[in-house]
């Protein structure tokens, strides 16, 4: 709807600040995680030692073309994801297209992640907005057809079975490398060559021990058995002793030979590091328990009991505590996202030491900071553009995060009214993103808790909100149908109750449903339904709004003077109200409507009024618009050598300000100008160009560039 593209635009300028403010308190944002999508694997652990033949053995494997994939078999903390890191490192100079690493969350307590969310993983770092398809057939496709002519190499880490594996096999030309704690032949698939790890060899042992910490001196021998030969524990015990200078040797060794009495090799080290912290420490480490994936620093400290506020820098102490964390080799560090992580081993082993008490309290903070992400998110979607690809960025990269803190709101509902309302904020805030990465069942779910959860505080009107803004999700996504479906509901939902604010709400959003869906008669009828309603409580902006939608509707059913008139009525209010922002669009929208009625000359009237305003108010975006329709009317009207300059103008503009869907429309009437003055190779040169935007975008109008290349070029 109009009202809602006009809120988008009044935010517009803003977005770049918020993204910054963003970037600055939230590093999910960093430019690393957000921008460079194709490239995504983590840093190799320091001092990587030994498994120089397992390398040997695998890359020539590989290289010759052998095998088109490897599996690593092993327990915990034997080295596997670290080995495949290694061969990834030997590997990406020849699988230099993309190389993706992803958790297939195969460790205990965790829920395995299916593999068509592993092939959206892989689309969507080409395609953050596309709409995926629900077919798994469809879906298959997809994501063979973006690997497909590229060099790609893919991590699959720690799989629960050979069935999270075997669908992802990716196509010729790229290779897999997957880990997995599990042993058997099932995962002898067709390309794949099983290798299961042993533990290192004693003095490849001694030699990563003496490397992270060279005074264990003569008791590493002793260290390296204790530690049972496995890097992770290894690590461990380097780190309290490089962390530690008080701490002798041999005393850690007889404290982690007491240690083994009762417990394995990594939970003994594990245990002692951690007994090792004064307690209120060893009671935060335990907290970060709640993260079921990697956290940002201010997320610990709100959990620690910082303030929820996303907008704030993490405090001196918390950070030192986290850099001590992880010195020790309690807590992980991915430089590369600038985030941390608990050990898959080290996360159940924190969390079975919670007290009630603690955990109740620590997820409770968890599902309110990611309520508060999502807000953040939402803030830049709003704004549209960059801001939806870097509000999709902060969804995807805390996506367990937000997974967990709705499932937590969600069991509480029932007993806390701030645990319901938050449920229905997670919907209401988190849907407009969240509806480009859940399955459509995950959808209805939300809903459906979210509805339960509104009943259970007696918020009525909530009710029909809730269904408004899953229609408003299912317009973005291009799905116009369930749109309509759900705006219809949210009517109903607010008529049941007399709720005439939630009315109005749905009525917009149907009346924009059915203008999407090309029911012109519909739109219009619900429009008036609206508008009446608007004139009744003398709400003269929403009134203006409506008459500018009933305008675009007329047009769009090919009815330009019944265009104008709406359109003119609506001028006269923004007029009347002093709405300068407004009355440049809607000068912009009658410009339009005459140039479809074959007068250009008139509709170039008002596009230098609209410029005239626009300019004045500094609103960079919208003069590249209203440039690009004025050099439209001068080629409707023959004037093709004032068109291509003001076209160059509005191109200049355009590509300055990154609108992109702008910037290939106007490359593509700039190339039908100068195809007429026979320029064309120029015109070839520019509508290549606006193809690869408007591909990049899926924008429907592609088809028709490539048409009219193939028809240039065939000439």
């Amino acid at each position: 709807m109009e009202q809602e593209e006009s809120k988008k635009s009044s935010v517009q300028s803003t977005v770049n600040e918020v993204t910054s403010l963003l970037r600055q308190f939230l590093f999910v944002t960093q430019p690393k995680p957000a921008g460079n999508p194709l490239h995504q694997l983590p840093p190799l652990p320091p001092s990587f030692t030994g498994r120089a033949a397992e390398l040997a053995q695998l890359a020539e494997m590989l290289e010759s073309g052998v095998a088109a994939g490897v599996v690593l078999q092993g327990p915990d903390g034997i080295g596997k994801t670290a080995l495949a890191l290694k061969l990834a490192e030997r590997l990406a100079p020849v699988y230099c297209d993309a190389q993706f690493f992803i958790d297939l969350r195969g460790g205990a307590n965790q829920q395995p992640l299916a593999p068509d969310d592993a092939m959206a993983h892989v689309i969507h770092a080409y395609h953050p907005t596309i709409r995926l398809p629900e077919s798994l057939n469809e879906l298959d496709q997809l994501y063979r057809g973006v690997l497909r002519g590229r060099r790609t190499l893919l991590v699959l880490d720690n799989a629960a079975a050979a069935a999270q594996i075997e669908p992802l096999i990716p196509p010729a030309g790229c290779v897999l490398l997957a880990t997995t704690q599990q042993i058997g032949d099932s995962f002898a698939l067709p390309g794949l060559f099983v290798k299961q790890l042993e533990a290192l060899s004693a003095a490849e042992s001694r030699e990563l021990l003496l490397a992270l910490a060279p005074r264990a001196g003569e008791e590493a021998e002793q260290l390296v058995e204790l530690c049972g030969r496995l890097p992770w524990a290894l690590r461990l015990a380097a780190g309290a002793l490089a962390t530690r200078a008080n701490l002798m040797p041999d005393a850690y060794a007889r404290r982690l030979a007491r240690q083994r009495q009762r417990l394995p090799p990594m939970e003994a080290a594990l245990n002692l590091n951690c007994e090792m912290l004064p307690l209120p420490k060893q009671r935060r480490w335990r907290m970060l328990s709640v993260f079921p994936a990697t956290f940002e620093a201010q997320a610990a400290e709100v959990i620690w009991g910082g303030k929820p506020e996303l907008k704030w820098p993490v405090s001196a102490a918390a950070a030192r505590e986290l850099d001590e964390m992880v010195d020790m080799g309690l807590l992980e560090w991915n430089e590369e996202l600038r985030r941390y992580y608990l050990h898959e081993v080290a996360r159940p082993f924190a969390r079975k030491r919670l007290s009630v008490g603690e955990a109740e309290t620590v997820a409770r903070r968890h599902a309110e900071h990611y309520l508060n992400v999502l807000k953040g998110a939402r803030m830049l979607d709003y704004a549209g553009s960059e801001g939806t690809v870097v509000g999709l960025a902060m969804c995807d990269i805390d996506r367990w995060n937000i997974a967990a803190g709705r499932s937590w709101a969600v069991a509480h509902a029932t007993r806390s009214r701030e645990a319901a309302q938050w449920v229905t904020d997670y919907f209401y805030l988190g849907i407009s993103l969240m509806i480009f990465r859940l399955h459509p069942a995950e959808v209805d779910q939300w809903l459906n808790d979210a509805l339960a959860a509104a009943r259970a505080i007696g918020d009525w009107e909530r009710e029909s909100e809730l269904l408004g803004q899953l229609g408003n999700a299912y317009q973005d996504l291009g799905k116009v149908r369930l749109a309509i479906e759900y705006f219809q509901k949210a009517l109903a939902a607010a008529r049941e109750i007399g709720d005439e604010e939630g009315e109005r709400r749905a009525l917009g959003g149907l009346g924009d449903a059915y203008q999407a869906a090309g029911e012109m008669e519909k739109a219009i009828e619900t429009y008036l339904q609206y508008l009446d309603q608007a004139r009744e409580i003398g709400d003269r902006q929403v009134e203006g709004y409506l008459l500018n939608n009933l305008g675009a509707a007329y047009g769009n059913m090919g009815q330009p003077a019944q265009a104008i008139e709406y359109f003119q009525k609506h001028l006269a209010i923004t007029r009347e109200t002093g709405d300068r922002f407004h009355e440049a669009h809607v000068l912009d929208n009658i410009g339009s409507a005459y140039a479809s009625s074959g007068d250009p000359r008139k509709a170039i009237e008002y596009f230098e009024q609209a410029l005239t305003i626009i300019r004045q108010l500094g609103d960079r975006s919208g003069e590249g618009q209203v440039l690009g329709h004025l050099g439209n009317a001068y080629f409707l009207l023959g004037e093709t050598h004032q068109a291509i300059k003001t076209y160059e103008q509005a191109l200049t503009i355009n590509r300055k300000m990154g609108d992109r869907h702008n910037t290939g429309e106007v490359l593509w009437n700039l190339s039908l100008a100068l195809d007429r003055l026979g320029n064309r190779a120029r015109a070839i040169e520019c509508a290549e160009a606006a193809l690869r935007i408007q591909e990049e975008l899926e924008d429907p109008h592609a088809e028709q560039v490539h048409r009219q290349l193939a028809r240039w070029r065939g000439k």
